[in-house]
């Protein structure tokens, strides 16, 4: 069985595959020559009527035109491509019905291409279409005298070596050369390869070898015979070993996945992978692949091994291989070599031998086996466990993507089963989005997705019955909560606690001590030393590592005392840190699950228990602390942790101990604004919080109701009742508020979008709904400003309004007359800064047009500079224009406010250059006119009324 790949350099991927085609075209132009037709440099790639050809040719006999598409791909060419080129050359043939057409295809077609071409092309009497795919090239190039043929090349092997596996003719810009593989003496599987050129001479100069290997690297992944002596070296050197994945021990052994005797839940996902099992016998689906796709730490690998129990149990032959052992093209070979000496003869099913001389014959036996079992109602499945480590090697992945595309295309009763993270993302250009995409594409994709609430008490259920005791209520609540719904680290955590209580600690000691999985993690590398923590942060940074890479650093005692303490697993010939999670957790110092909680305290407890340790220097005892606070335990357990969880606090030592800059006790308005500035921080990196601000930005408010249904979503994981997430959901609302990151109104029960950049969270200020039907100024203009600046400086800063010096009653009736002239809007709790209210306050100029424009839409303003002007040449007084202002306007005030009224109203007319000459100034200071550098901003400077 032979192969033919078309290689080319070039700086870029797009480059290399440009000139591979070029190559392509050039290689078939020559072969078309040597058997009887014209073609020169000028016939390649040429148009006709703007479709590209690649080669045009004739015959040199009947001078019949030839049409010829070449093709070359990593995998068969579909069908569109072959319904393209039957295009092209129908609208040749409509000018020259003897024309041929030529569709060359390496390394062939799938298929639905085939079919078309059986149907339209193969038996078509009128039309001459012919489609070559890789045996008729390879006949072609042998034929015309260019190369030695396969089985020439064969006997090139010594016997003494070993005995000829599959080879390979690679067809480079520098000429054509074999790839033999060397199926060695006492081995079942090629391990070594020799090179050879053209006409079968062996190569054995470095920079041929170097050559070829930088265009086909996988010819490093072997050993190449250089010379006919036969070789020393034991094959085993070069194979990859092939591990199949390992189930945990007991139930609780959290570094490794669940074996099936200890797998607790997933029923629905383990019902529709057996549904797709039925389909594929019943044949009533094409594909012949599955996909569990989770992020770290979802229990894949467990559901694999389930799976594989299930479909073994039901007669089928199933394994699960831990794609961490692969380092080279070796391991497809070796993966398959393993599945058919695991089953054997399949029990008497299979009466057959394969033998495995290379990747072809691998998946020809696959095929053959599954045709086979499909006659018996059974199936074969391979499983390839964190298969993200495939990603990066290159050739490896490209076989096994071809070997899901020829398997799905044979429709047998084989079945490979994938499972890879989705949290990984490539980071380079190299990333193998196409391969990977492929195998998805022919795959039925599960998701697994985290523990359920019911799944979660399932499993802390096993606990209880190892305990021979019921769980403590608050140390289960932890228990779900810390875990997040990842069962492995579920498992740690009641790993954790089934060693504290074999140890005598009491379970109401373990929830007193808080479990955090920071603390759990760092309790693994307790104890190590100091080359033996090097050696494990070594690993983790290039894991899955081989063994001969660790080097003369690290002896194998040191790395077997972390394989000892389970700090590191044995995968084949690598070593791997026992969970992602861990891994990284060692390469960043964080874990990414600690930003997903519920807070449980109130507000209001929260803060007195900073005040209590501020007033205490920052530190107490935790039982000094918890005789303080009062409570009861459950309440005071709720107090620390939610102190830990947002780092105002930490418990260490006995001891409850501010954040250092939380611990300084300043004036109570600046230490609100440190605690509120450092909680907004915290919240903001939670995920539930993350995921309530986006819904505010979408709606503008969400009912208490609906915060509770997001909370209980997004911790499914945790069972509780709707009222008790109607709680969570208040306390949380309760801190966006403080946190000012949204405006909670509990009484209407409605959190809010606050809008950065533009709204004032107000705390000292009431806004009651206003009865006033008519617009009217109620402050003097200096005031008005005053205000108006002290808004958009609060905004700017993104803190508090500074009230200090503004009587309470200016607050208010300012306000007021902002709002009326649109330049603020006010909820229950919050002041809205429009844009405007910036140059109002800012720009003197400005400021007269914006207020100009604002109070001539008030009637009642209106009226007074009527009033004005009709009374320009009469003498009155402020009292006599107030009073004449109530009769006409119908409000009834009394003298002395009537005359209060027409002030403010001349005040603001003079500000605003609406007066009247005869009022826009006065004599001996009555109504003298007013310069705007002369304005007492300060005007009444009394405190705020507490």
């Amino acid at each position: 069985m032979s192969k033919i790949r078309v290689v080319a350099t070039g700086d870029t991927k797009a480059a290399r595959s440009n000139a591979r085609g070029k190559l392509f075209e050039q290689i078939v132009g020559k072969v078309l020559s040597h058997h009887g037709y014209d073609i020169s440099d000028h016939t390649l790639n040429i148009n006709f009527a703007g479709m590209e050809i690649d080669v045009h040719g004739r015959n040199r006999i009947s001078r019949l035109p030839i049409y010829a598409e070449c093709k070359c791909y990593s995998s068969d060419i579909p069908a569109d491509k072959l319904q393209t080129f039957f295009g092209k050359y129908m609208t040749q043939w409509f000018g020259n019905k003897k024309c041929q057409g030529l569709f060359v295809a390496l390394p062939g077609v799938n298929s639905h291409a085939l079919g078309f071409y059986r149907q339209y092309c193969e038996n078509n009497q009128e039309v001459t279409v012919t489609l070559l795919q890789e045996d008729d090239v390879l006949k072609a190039i042998v034929n015309s005298g260019t190369v030695l043929s396969p089985q020439d090349i064969a006997t090139k092997v010594d016997a003494t070596i070993g005995r000829p596996g599959e080879s390979e003719l690679i067809c480079t810009d520098q000429g054509f050369f074999w790839k033999q593989f060397i199926i060695p003496v006492g081995s079942g599987l090629p391990t070594h390869l020799q090179l050879l050129d053209a006409v079968g001479n062996l190569i054995t100069d470095e920079e041929t070898i170097s050559y070829l290997s930088k265009l086909v690297p996988e010819i490093e992944e072997f050993n190449i015979v250089t010379n006919q002596i036969p070789s020393t070296t034991n094959p085993q050197d070069f194979i990859d070993e092939v591990v199949e994945l390992r189930g945990s021990s007991t139930c609780f052994e959290y570094q490794f996945p669940a074996a099936p005797e200890f797998f607790v839940g997933r029923t629905e996902l383990l019902s529709d992978v057996d549904k797709f099992i039925t389909e594929i016998l019943n044949n009533n689906t094409s594909s012949r692949s599955l996909l569990f796709e989770a992020n770290s730490g979802w229990g894949k690998s467990s559901a694999v091994l389930a799976t594989v129990d299930q479909l073994t149990d039901k007669g089928h032959f199933a394994l699960a291989i831990d794609s961490r052992s692969a380092s080279s093209s070796q391991f497809v070979l070796h993966s398959i070599d393993r599945a058919l000496k695991k089953f054997g003869n399949f029990d008497g099913l299979i009466d057959e031998d394969f033998e495995i001389s290379g990747f072809e014959s691998a998946i020809s036996a696959l095929v053959s086996i599954g045709e086979e079992l499909r006659t018996h109602g059974r199936l074969l499945c391979i499983f390839f466990d964190q298969f993200e480590n495939v990603f990066y090697l290159q050739d490896v992945l490209a076989h096994i993507a071809k070997m899901c595309l020829k398997i799905a295309d044979s429709g047998s009763n084989i079945v490979l089963g994938f499972s890879w993270k989705t949290d990984l993302v490539g980071l380079t250009r190299e990333f193998p989005y196409r391969w990977r995409d492929m195998i998805i594409e022919k795959c039925h994709v599960f998701r697994v997705m985290p523990f359920s609430d019911q799944e979660t008490d399932a499993l802390l259920d096993r606990l209880s019955t190892e305990l021979r005791s019921k769980i403590r209520r608050d140390l289960r609540f932890l228990l779900s909560e810390f875990s997040q719904g990842y069962p492995w680290l579920l498992k740690k955590l009641c790993a954790h606690v089934k060693a504290q209580r074999e140890s005598g600690i009491m379970q109401a000691d373990i929830a007193r001590s808080l479990l955090n999985v920071g603390e759990l993690f760092q309790t693994d590398l307790e104890g190590l030393a100091v080359e033996e923590e090097s050696a494990l942060r070594y690993i983790a940074r290039i894991a899955p590592v081989n063994v001969e890479d660790l080097g003369e650093e690290f002896s194998p005692e040191l790395i077997q005392s972390l394989v000892d303490r389970r700090l590191i697993v044995r995968v084949g010939t690598r070593y791997d840190v026992y969970w992602d999670i861990f891994r990284d957790y060692l390469n960043t110092g964080h874990l990414p699950v600690q930003e997903l909680y519920i807070l449980r305290a109130q507000v209001g407890t929260i803060l007195k228990a900073i005040s209590l340790l501020q007033n205490n220097g920052g530190t107490l005892t935790v039982e000094v602390f918890q005789s303080r606070v009062g409570t009861s335990m459950g309440t005071y357990l709720n107090i620390v942790r939610d102190l830990r969880l947002l780092q105002i606090a930490t418990v260490e030592s006995d001891q409850v101990t501010l954040t250092r800059s939380l611990a300084v006790s300043d004036t109570q308005e600046k230490s609100m604004q440190i605690i509120r500035d450092h909680v907004s921080d915290r919240l903001r990196k939670n995920r539930v919080v993350h995921t309530l601000l986006n819904k505010l930005d979408d709606q503008g408010e969400l009912l208490l109701a609906q915060v509770a249904e997001i909370l209980r979503r997004s911790f499914p994981f945790i069972s509780a009742v709707e009222k008790t997430w109607e709680t969570y959901a208040r306390i949380l609302c309760d801190w966006l508020d403080i946190a000012v990151l949204a405006v909670f109104d509990s009484r209407s029960r409605i959190l809010a979008q606050f809008r950065e950049g533009s709204e004032i969270r107000e705390r000292q200020l009431v806004f009651s709904r206003r009865n006033q039907e008519v617009s009217l100024p109620t402050i003097q203009f200096a005031p008005l400003v005053q205000v108006a600046s002290r808004l958009v400086t609060a905004v700017q800063s993104k803190e508090l309004v500074d009230w200090s010096g503004i009587r309470r009653s200016t607050i208010y009736k300012s306000l007021a007359n902002l709002e009326d002239m649109g330049l603020i809007s006010r909820t229950a709790q919050t002041i809205i800064v429009n844009p405007e209210c910036e140059n109002f306050a800012r720009d003197p100029q400005r400021r007269v047009q914006i207020a100009q424009q604002a109070i001539i839409e008030w009637s009642f303003f209106r009226e007074f500079l009527e009033i004005l002007k009709k009374n320009e040449n009469t003498k009155v007084t402020q009292r006599d224009l107030g009073e004449e202002l109530s009769r006409k306007c119908g409000l009834n005030w009394k003298p002395g406010t009537a005359e209060t009224n027409a002030k403010i109203c001349l005040d603001w007319a003079r500000h605003l250059e609406l007066a009247p000459l005869r009022f826009a100034h006065s004599q001996r200071g009555q109504f003298k006119k007013i310069h705007p550098e002369m304005l007492d901003l300060f005007e009444e400077n009394s405190p705020i009324e507490s």
